[in-house]
């Protein structure tokens, strides 16, 4: 078996979502969106709301996005209304839309969010989701749930909802839940978790069309992760930390595999929808993921298997694309031959 952690730590590096160099631009435009919404609301007498990053950025499981993707952040908007007083939910994303509509920008209701997309030379560059929620009071006024507002402008009447959310809940989920016995490691085994996300997100983005629903969600992959991660992190006799990415992450596509391809896995906190939902919509897509996942699996089997770090990097590019760094052949000769004498002579 080759010794792969210092490439996979390379390739997450890679892949992996700066917030000085990466998230600033975004940054600086959500911050420029959210005044302008603030002062709109002001000017136009609407409710006022609170604000928090979600999703991957709120997870810290961002990746710098393939050629013809675009750089991407989500935030929640949390107007400080009774969801009773609006039985047509889109009303309040159209406050959204109408505030931050300008000639520079294509603002778009979409059935989660509202859309402000950016693009440079006619093509997309980046895009802020604002996903738009209110709250359930009980008798006593007092906050039971947030409900985000469901559904398009002009969708049936049917297909615009509240519905109860926890946008919040996975990431404590996973910081304080899944890793309480994480001090003693240094938070290593949350951050091997993080990485794992990351190389299944670069995956599926490096094997998939974004055209459709052929492609898998990104939460679906952290579902997958958090449904089936098992850290493969300890410290050896000398008090170092030894980190296992490759066998984690191929504990972690084993199982799923195993489980119908992880076809089945909900989000984990309210309101559990089935992630692969639209991918399911389709035969074709549907098999055409199971069938890609297994090849990941037994890819990543022939990685595990390879003595020689060279060739294993080869085979893992196929799969992870070109971020994964494949180390020269005159590196790994030395290595690979010194293991083997090693192993004969300490098995005789």
């Amino acid at each position: 078996m080759a010794e792969l952690q210092k490439q996979f730590r390379k390739f997450e590096e890679n892949i992996r979502l700066s917030d000085i160099d990466d998230n600033k631009p975004l940054r600086d435009k959500r911050d420029l969106l959210i005044k302008e919404l603030k002062e709109w609301g002001k000017k136009n007498e609407k409710p006022g709301f609170d604000w928090f990053n979600q999703g991957s950025y709120h997870m810290s499981t961002g990746i710098k996005p393939m050629e013809g993707d675009d750089y991407d952040i989500d935030v929640a908007i949390v107007y400080d209304i009774n969801i009773d007083d609006y039985e047509d939910p889109t009303e309040v994303k159209k406050w959204v839309r109408d505030a931050l509509k300008r000639n520079n920008r294509e603002v778009e209701i979409l059935t989660p969010c509202v859309r402000v997309q950016y693009r440079e030379k006619g093509e997309p560059k980046n895009h802020v989701d604002f996903a738009v929620y209110g709250k359930e009071l009980n008798w006593n006024n007092d906050e039971r749930s947030k409900q985000i507002s469901k559904g398009r402008e002009f969708s049936s009447f049917d297909n615009r909802v509240w519905e109860e959310s926890e946008p919040k809940r996975l990431r404590e989920l996973i910081k304080d839940e899944m890793f309480q016995s994480d001090k003693e490691l240094g938070g290593q085994k949350r951050t091997q978790f993080r990485r794992n996300v990351r190389y299944l997100k670069r995956w599926k983005d490096n094997n998939f069309s974004s055209n459709g629903n052929q492609r898998p969600t990104g939460i679906a992959m952290t579902a997958i992760c958090h449904e089936w991660f098992k850290p493969l992190v300890s410290k050896d006799w000398e008090g170092n930390i030894v980190e296992k990415d490759l066998e984690s992450l191929l504990n972690v596509v084993r199982t799923a595999v195993a489980n119908n391809c992880g076809l089945n896995v909900k989000l984990p906190v309210i309101p559990h929808n089935d992630l692969f939902e639209k991918l399911k919509e389709s035969d074709h897509n549907e098999e055409n993921y199971k069938k890609k996942l297994k090849e990941l699996k037994k890819t990543l089997e022939v990685a595990w298997n390879e003595p020689d770090p060279h060739e294993a990097s080869k085979i893992l590019r196929k799969v992870f694309g070109e971020d994964f760094p494949v180390p020269e052949k005159k590196e790994t000769a030395k290595k690979t031959a010194y293991s083997a004498i090693t192993t004969s002579s300490s098995s005789g």
